[in-house]
């Protein structure tokens, strides 16, 4: 389940599971590695640029899945895993909730969710696009 299949090759790409783990697995690493530098914010930090990391691998390997509308599921629900996990582990490392901090770390969040779904929307109009010219192309050169 790690793996799934490419749509447009041979090969594999990560699912959108293992996406969410490698992704928390880092996070978790550098928010433990940096949380011992006394910055409060450092964990914050971490979390939103691991989400906009997620945020745009999820979206340019989901225009390469085999099954798209269960890439799609399965990536949702990732996006809130991170999001719930990342906040809350952020927030338990730092002592900072979601709404103190520098900028408003809850406003950083909704702007990260914002910018995932117009990402994924922007995949799956590319994707729609290559499927309607694959299509299109196909039924020139059958006639």
């Amino acid at each position: 389940m790690l793996f799934i299949d490419n749509q447009f090759g041979k090969g594999k790409i990560p699912s959108p599971i293992a996406q969410v783990l490698g992704i928390f697995g880092v996070a978790l690493l550098m928010m433990l590695a940096g949380g011992f530098s006394g910055s409060a914010n450092w964990s914050w930090m971490v979390a939103g640029a691991m989400l906009m990391f997620f945020a745009l691998i999820n979206s340019v390997l989901s225009i390469f899945a085999a099954q798209r509308m269960r890439y799609y599921q399965f990536s949702l629900y990732g996006t809130m895993f991170l999001f719930i996990a990342l906040g809350g582990l952020a927030q338990l490392i730092s002592g900072q909730s979601i709404f103190e901090g520098a900028a408003d770390n809850r406003s950083i969040f909704i702007v990260l969710l914002l910018a995932y779904f117009s990402l994924m929307g922007l995949a799956f109009m590319l994707r729609s696009l290559a499927d309607f010219m694959k299509a299109k192309d196909e039924e020139i050169h059958k006639n």
